[in-house]
C-alpha cells in the first residue's frame, strides 16, 4: 500500500501526464486519505472533490459514482499484485496462498480493506461491474479457485465468481482475528479454513 501511497503521489504531482490524468490521480489520493480517516460509507463525494480541489461535477467526470472509484483503486492494488514475481509453475491453490498473503501484507488501512474487499453487495449496491472483471481484486481470487477446481483441489458445484466473492468476504471478516499472524501464516490459515467447505471430495 505504501508503493501505491508513493507511486499516486509522484503521479499526481507529475508535470509530464496531462491535466486530466493529474486530477483523477488526485481524486484517487485523497479519496483513498478519507476512506482511510472515516470509512468508504461516511465518505461523500462533495468531500472527495473539495478534498481535491476540484467540483463535484468535475468528479464526476472522472468517475460516474463513488463505487467506481472504488473499483479503480482495487484494480491499481491489484496492479501491484501483479508486480510480484510469481513461480513458473503453480497450482491453484498456490496461487490463492500467495494471493491472500498479499493482501494480508498490502491492505494494511482497515477502511480501505473493508471498502475494497467486504460483501460486494452493500459496497456497489446492484451493479457489482465497478468492482469485478478483467485486473480486479475478485478478478485474481475467480482465476485461482478456477485453476483450483480444474486441477480438482476445491468443488465445482459453486461457480468460481461466487467462490470468489466467499474468499474476500472472510478474509474481511477474519482479518482483525489474525492481525498478530504473519501474513503467510494468515493466509495459511484462513485457506484451512476455507477449504473445510470448499475442497473437493476424496
Amino acid at each position: 500500500m505504501e508503493e501505491w501511497r508513493a507511486l499516486s503521489a509522484r503521479q499526481a504531482g507529475d508535470g509530464s501526464i496531462g491535466k486530466q490524468q493529474r486530477t483523477r490521480r488526485r481524486l484517487l489520493g485523497y479519496a483513498m486519505e478519507l476512506f482511510a480517516k472515516q470509512g468508504y460509507q461516511l465518505t461523500t463525494v462533495p468531500e472527495i472533490a473539495a478534498a481535491a480541489g476540484v467540483s463535484r461535477a468535475t468528479f464526476f467526470l472522472h468517475f460516474p459514482t463513488k463505487a467506481a472509484l472504488l473499483g479503480e483503486l482495487s484494480r491499481e492494488i491489484a496492479e501491484l499484485f501483479e508486480k510480484e514475481a510469481a513461480p513458473k509453475i503453480e497450482r491453484g491453490v498456490e496461487g490463492l496462498h500467495r494471493f491472500l498473503t498479499f493482501l494480508f501484507r498490502e491492505t494494511d488501512i482497515d477502511a480501505i480493506g473493508s471498502a475494497l474487499l467486504h460483501d460486494f453487495s452493500a459496497t456497489y449496491g446492484t451493479d457489482m461491474h465497478a468492482g469485478i472483471g478483467e485486473g480486479s481484486l475478485h478478478y485474481h481470487a475467480e482465476r485461482f479457485i478456477a485453476q483450483a477446481q480444474t486441477e480438482g483441489d476445491w468443488r465445482i458445484d459453486w461457480s468460481a465468481a461466487a467462490l470468489g466473492h466467499y474468499l474476500l468476504t472472510t478474509y474481511n471478516l477474519l482479518r482483525s482475528e489474525l492481525a498478530g499472524k504473519s501474513p503467510s501464516d494468515a493466509a495459511t490459515q484462513l485457506l484451512s479454513l476455507i477449504s473445510l467447505g470448499t475442497r473437493a471430495a476424496e
